[in-house]
């Protein structure tokens, strides 16, 4: 299954996602890392992946923050894309509904297992499930 995860500080929480891909998945997660949105291109290409993790924080180098990469994928109306929101901010749920964002899955930072797990849980994905 690939996924998609614009995080600029991947590296600090690395490890979480490679415990997650091994204990879950038997490592069949392939992991692409965006630091940026530009970094990624045109995001109707996400159609190629099954997951996009979303950072709310991501580099001040990014043209783009979270909530805009969130809008504008929102734009590509795919049911295919299953989006889950990394973030460290507490009030993550209002500001979503606030801008008009649905409720996706959240993986609070500091992350750890159980939290990812949770997120890939509420769209069922699992390696049977994974294209």
């Amino acid at each position: 299954m690939k996924v998609a995860i614009f995080e600029n500080e991947f590296n600090a929480i690395k490890t979480s996602f490679d415990g997650f891909n091994l204990l879950y998945f038997n490592n069949e997660l392939k992991y692409e890392i965006f630091s940026s949105s530009q970094s990624f291109g045109d995001l109707s290409n996400l159609v190629n992946f099954s997951v996009a993790l979303v950072d709310i924080d991501l580099s001040v180098k990014s043209h783009m923050d979270g909530f805009q990469i969130l809008s504008q994928i929102q734009k590509l109306d795919s049911d295919k894309i299953k989006i889950i929101v990394l973030t460290g901010h507490i009030s993550i749920r209002e500001k979503l509904k606030s801008l008009n964002l649905p409720e996706y899955p959240i993986i609070s930072k500091p992350i750890n297992l159980s939290t990812i797990k949770t997120a890939f849980d509420y769209y069922h994905l699992s390696p049977k499930t994974s294209a």
